[in-house]
């Protein structure tokens, strides 16, 4: 008898959290549609505090830590945590949740190509390519094949998306072009590949414009052509909030000594830095630090530029997204700071 009551009992409360936890699932997702994050992620904290393995609520906490508080270790946390019990518990059940499931892993290889992980947001991606349909473009793995040193792949990817028939595919394809023969040291084929992605921009008006502009300015620099490195870092500013347009050009006026010219994109850029998403915070923090120090630099600030130049190595950028490695910004962050202590001491010593 007192067997049978506790079933019952235990019955009545699975039956009760089922009840409770139904709506909330709803309502998080709804809230997380809509992009209401702060809203969803208040749902969500209820939901898991009722079922800590809930599907639903590690999927969408994982979404609100990614892109509303750009904390991509826990996003990372609790995307993984929702895979694992998908594929533990889950996978074989008849009426299993494949298309939540599919949403996790897409969400997961985001956030491994925001973080640099390249190696694990390919094997993501091709477990995506096996479960669910449709597949990812080989375009869309040209970026992390190069920044795996894997470029025959990446040329042969990126080469897919700009011979696509799907305007979407071409983009990605030309940047990734652009990129690759950067990353081989092919400067003339690089600005040729930048130029050719920049062109694809203006007639399709697809993609970012400060993005295809700024690589065709960085391939021009190389090239050692200045004065059209800096007519396309100024056609990438153009109607822009993109911080890394207005950096570049800030930078090439400063190497020039155009010091009033550098104060104005400085303003333009810490407004463009201002509505950066919060996934996006950590990507270019420090090498916005790196410009602005430069400038303090030339005009003599050196106490200010000190302590931002440090900050800059102290709390270096997540280098997903960017073609550049870790050491080869912490090199020139270093030099920076090299030059800004021995101007220190030069002006110190002519005060005293």
């Amino acid at each position: 008898m007192t067997s049978s009551l506790t079933m019952v009992a235990w019955l009545l409360a699975a039956q009760a959290q089922t009840d409770a936890v139904g709506p909330l699932e709803e309502q998080a997702l709804e809230a997380h549609d809509a992009g209401e994050y702060i809203t969803a992620r208040r749902l969500t904290e209820a939901l898991l505090a009722a079922d800590p393995d809930n599907l639903t609520g590690l999927y969408v906490m994982g979404r609100v830590q990614w892109l509303s508080e750009g904390d991509h270790a826990r996003a990372m946390h609790y995307l993984s945590r929702a895979d694992q019990r998908y594929r533990t518990e889950l996978e074989d059940q008849e009426d299993r949740p494949w298309k939540l499931h599919s949403k996790i892993i897409f969400a997961m290889q985001n956030v491994a190509e925001e973080t640099g992980d390249y190696g694990r947001q390919l094997e993501l991606m091709d477990y995506y390519d096996e479960n669910f349909d449709p597949p990812f473009d080989p375009a869309e793995r040209a970026w992390a094949y190069m920044r795996e040193d894997r470029l025959p792949e990446a040329r042969q990817a990126a080469m897919s998306g700009v011979l696509s028939d799907d305007l979407w595919q071409q983009v990605i394809g030309y940047n990734a072009l652009c990129a690759v023969e950067a990353a081989e040291g092919n400067r003339e084929d690089a600005l040729e590949a930048c130029r050719a992605a920049l062109e694809h921009r203006r007639e399709n008006g697809q993609g970012s414009l400060a993005i295809a502009a700024g690589n065709a300015s960085g391939a021009a620099v190389t090239a050692l052509d200045f004065a059209q490195a800096e007519a396309w870092a100024r056609e990438g500013t153009l109607n822009s909030r993109e911080v890394t347009a207005w950096r570049r050009l800030m930078v090439m006026l400063i190497d020039q000594g155009r010091a009033i010219e550098a104060v104005e994109a400085l303003r333009e850029l810490r407004r463009s830095q201002a509505q950066l998403k919060p996934s996006m915070r950590a990507l270019k923090r420090a090498d916005i630090d790196a410009a602005f120090s430069r400038l303090l630099l030339v005009a003599g600030e050196t106490d200010r530029g000190m302590e931002v130049i440090t900050r800059a190595l102290e709390y270096p950028d997540r280098r997903g997204l960017i073609s550049t490695d870790e050491e080869q910004a912490r090199g020139g962050h270093s030099v920076l700071r090299v030059a800004m202590r021995r101007v220190h001491r030069e002006r110190e010593a002519e005060r005293d």
